[in-house]
């Protein structure tokens, strides 16, 4: 429960790893943020959503998170620009301020801030996620 999801490895990337999965390079580094899904899609958020789990946040149809999630974009920190198109989801999903901010500073934001700027739906009770 301590994370959603915390998204690549950081120290894999600047090493120049490779992210593509070996047996689905189709879907790749951020399949789910990249490809169409027929289907509605949740995001049910324990814990932190950083880097990749923001993204995965953004790329979702609604948001439920629990009361001490927090969602943010810290690759931004070590001069890295999230890869699955989470700047340009968080710009239009937030008010253009609020979405710079998070952007620009790399720092997260609570889920009950998150909820108020309409970045997710829903907070529930830690654990009834």
């Amino acid at each position: 429960d301590k994370s959603f999801c915390a998204g690549a490895d950081l120290k894999a990337i600047s090493r120049g790893e490779d992210l593509f999965h070996d047996t689905n390079p189709e879907w790749g580094f951020a399949g789910y943020a990249h490809h169409f899904i027929d289907k509605p899609t949740i995001a049910a958020v324990n814990g932190t959503a950083l880097g990749g789990g923001s993204e995965l946040a953004l790329a979702s149809d609604l948001v439920v998170a629990g009361e001490t999630a927090s969602f943010g974009l810290p690759e931004v920190k070590r001069g890295l620009i999230a890869g699955a198109g989470g700047v340009f989801r968080i710009i239009e999903q937030l008010p253009r301020k609020v979405a710079l901010e998070l952007v620009f500073t790399g720092e997260p934001i609570a889920a009950d801030e998150a909820l108020r700027w309409g970045l997710i739906n829903q907070v529930v009770p830690d654990g009834t996620v």
